[in-house]
């Protein structure tokens, strides 16, 4: 039974090889290199099956390019017709930049408190919580979600905690910057707020 199976699809193989070549003759006027008959079977076979994988994966890159133009053409569309679209982007770029300050503070604390200055433990806490929720709000922002009003404003009190308790830290400049960088997200983010309530 799977001998008779084996044979079965070998002809089948053999048959769609002979199938293609004669319709790449037929069409270019000569036979396809890799698929003649001075060919062993099973170099012939791989060469079909080597020549039907590259074709189906560029149909595949194709459609996925063509998928991938059609959703910059719409959000690009989208983002003309909202009156706010150029202050959503900049408020998103405020609060990106905001989570990564505040992941990297958060780092440095945490580098800290592992010697032993335990001041840093809140401020730690602080900084990885507040770095989610800015994280959160640019990606709210960025798409002009119908959710971003409520975003910026939790996003504006979590900037404001985490910047008070980072400027209660002296003499430490990536605490400063940390602070900075929240207050400049709180503004941005009230801006916002303001401008779409």
């Amino acid at each position: 039974m799977v001998s008779r199976a084996c044979r079965t699809h070998g002809v089948w193989i053999d048959v769609t090889i002979r199938q293609y070549a004669a319709r790449t003759q037929r069409l270019t006027g000569s036979k396809r290199p890799g698929v003649n008959e001075g060919m062993l079977p099973s170099q012939t076979v791989r060469a079909f099956l080597q020549r039907k994988t590259m074709i189906m994966n560029y149909r595949m890159v194709s459609q996925g390019a063509m998928a991938l133009a059609l959703l910059v053409v719409n959000v690009s569309a989208f983002a003309a017709d909202s009156p706010h679209s150029a202050h959503m982007l900049k408020c998103a770029a405020v609060c990106a930049d905001c989570q990564v300050t505040c992941d990297s503070c958060f780092h440095h604390c945490a580098s800290l408190v592992v010697e032993g200055k335990k001041d840093h433990a809140k401020c730690m806490r602080l900084c990885v919580d507040c770095a989610e929720c800015c994280k959160m709000c640019a990606t709210l922002c960025a798409r002009q979600s119908d959710l971003s009003a409520t975003a910026t404003e939790c996003c504006a009190k979590c900037c404001d905690d985490c910047a008070a308790a980072c400027e209660k830290i002296a003499d430490d400049k990536q605490m400063a910057a940390c602070a900075k960088s929240c207050r400049d997200c709180a503004k941005s983010c009230r801006d916002m707020v303001k401008m779409v309530k």
